[in-house]
């Protein structure tokens, strides 16, 4: 007992020198003789605010700076930051002064520290490129031109993407634009940045002192750039007054028909109202410049014909459009059942309806008026989009010029005339025969619902070569389209993408491919 008594003793007291020591080892430190040893404070940058930024590959593309992990900290730049003020030069550069000022593209510095010369090239830095809708993380360095009497002043910025370095210079023209919205130099956001543009140049300017072509095209816009003419009084006979001012009718308003017709609202004439001068300039673009919408074929037939001495200088850019039918009428396309026969009685027919008020032009189609406008230069021809699309559609009820087999066949094949004929072909038949009537125009363009190979091929042909060395080539075109038979016709669609959804309301057997040879050298 007593051994264990005096090894617990024992225990009690090492425990107790220990504990002694380490108070007095901490007395010690504390004594004036021993003062506390202070942490060092980390020695400041002689740059203040530099941040080591990591080096890039390539260029790094996000939406905001809030996107790279952690937020980029922009910085001042260095006065002696070489390669960041010839870069910024560049960037300005590559920017007009409305980009600079609608969303502007910076460049933003990453770290503060002057360049690291050596001797061909600078130790590359790392900036970023802010605009309003992205940031770009660049790394950047300068390269000294080659030469013997090359200095720093005759270097190049060069940029890191990827294993090369290339000119930063060609990195920000190739540098794809924002979208329309946040760019915003059109539409209505558009020209509120612009007017707020020029406001801030504080430049006041007169209208007179703008060059001529600007003055009239600010005009144009104002006034409307199409026009529809109208007659007055009711009177449809070619010596009644034509207005250009007044609009669409009232009627396609009302019967919700804009999405058919191409309704032009009326012209303002507010421009016309702030001095003589201006009055006469405004009134001479309106009759010469705007373009002149015709979307019924009698229109254009009774302000178009050619029978009296007329100043036709105001018919110079006009837009045509017209349905179907109205485009066999005009052009006379002779396919069956339309022959020669069938546009001939139809031009009699019209003759004697209005003897006092129409000319009789005999088999004359309304397409030759269009060689008595000397000044016409532009023309846009669109084939209607109401309805079926099909100008045989009126022989189901009347069955003009087509016998009863025939008809008793179609019905036999399903058509019925529910669906439009194959628009590709139809347009092909019409600019066939309209060609002739369109040589004279400098531009012409087919625009609705008409194939893009069509489209395509009409437009180099009338637009791009002269009439005579195409005439050989689209005779043969106009007879083979004249041989084909009334079995053959309305033409059946078997385009790839078919010209119109009405076509899946036929039978599967029915849209087998119709004999055609000649009519697609575009491709299909």
């Amino acid at each position: 007992m007593a051994t264990a008594s005096l090894h617990g003793d024992a225990h009690e007291l090492d425990a107790q020198d220990m504990s002694g020591s380490s108070s007095s080892r901490n007395h010690s430190q504390h004594s004036s003789n021993n003062p506390v040893r202070k942490s060092k404070k980390k020695q400041k940058h002689r740059f203040p605010g530099y941040k080591h930024c990591d080096p890039v590959d390539q260029p790094i593309r996000r939406h905001t700076r809030h996107e790279f992990g952690a937020k980029l900290k922009f910085q001042v730049p260095n006065p002696l930051d070489t390669a960041y003020w010839k870069a910024l030069t560049l960037v300005n550069d590559v920017q007009s002064p409305y980009e600079r000022f609608a969303s502007p593209l910076c460049l933003k510095a990453l770290n503060c520290a002057p360049t690291v010369f050596y001797e061909g090239e600078t130790a590359p830095v790392v900036h970023a490129l802010f605009q309003r809708c992205r940031t770009i993380k660049v790394q950047i360095k300068l390269v000294r031109d080659v030469g013997p009497a090359s200095d720093w002043d005759s270097s190049t910025v060069m940029l890191r993407d990827g294993e090369q370095w290339t000119p930063f210079g060609d990195y920000l023209k190739a540098l794809d634009p924002l979208c329309e919205r946040e760019k915003a130099a059109s539409g209505e956001v558009g020209y509120a940045v612009q007017f707020k543009w020029w406001r801030s140049l504080k430049k006041p300017f007169r209208f007179y002192d703008l060059p001529p072509e600007i003055r009239e095209t600010i005009i144009l816009y104002t006034l409307g750039a199409m026009v529809q003419p109208r007659l007055s009084g009711g009177q449809y006979t070619p010596w009644s007054e034509v207005h250009i001012t007044a609009g669409s009718p009232n009627s396609l308003w009302d019967q919700g028909l804009e999405m058919v017709y191409p309704v032009v609202p009326p012209t303002n004439l507010s421009v016309l109202r702030l001095n003589k001068d201006l009055a006469e300039v405004s009134r001479d673009v309106l009759w010469r410049k705007t373009t002149k919408v015709f979307s019924y074929l009698w229109s254009f037939e009774t302000i178009c014909r050619p029978i009296i001495p007329k100043q036709f200088s105001w018919l110079q850019r006009m837009y045509l459009c017209l349905q179907p039918l109205e485009l066999v009428h005009m052009f006379k396309v002779e396919i069956a059942p339309f022959d020669a026969h069938y546009h001939q009685d139809r031009q009699q027919s019209i003759d004697s309806f209005q003897p006092d008020t129409i000319v009789h032009t005999g088999s004359v189609p309304a397409g030759c008026f269009l060689r008595s406008l000397p000044l016409l230069h532009y023309l846009e021809l669109e084939p209607h989009s109401e309805g079926s699309l099909s100008p045989w559609s009126e022989f189901v009820g009347r069955r003009a010029g087509v016998s009863d087999d025939e008809i008793s066949l179609w019905s036999a094949r399903g058509l019925n005339f529910r669906a439009p004929p194959c628009q590709k072909r139809f347009m092909d038949y019409v600019m066939c025969f309209a060609a002739e009537y369109l040589q004279s125009i400098k531009t012409v363009r087919l625009t609705g619902p008409i194939k893009t190979c069509i489209k395509n091929k009409w437009e180099d042909l009338l637009n791009n070569n002269v009439y005579s060395t195409i005439k050989p080539q689209i005779e043969e075109w106009k007879e083979e389209a004249r041989s084909l038979t009334a079995l053959e016709l309305p033409p059946r669609c078997s385009c790839p993408q078919t010209c119109s959804y009405y076509l899946s309301d036929l039978d599967v057997d029915d849209l087998g491919p119709a004999r055609s040879t000649i009519w697609d050298p575009v491709g299909r």
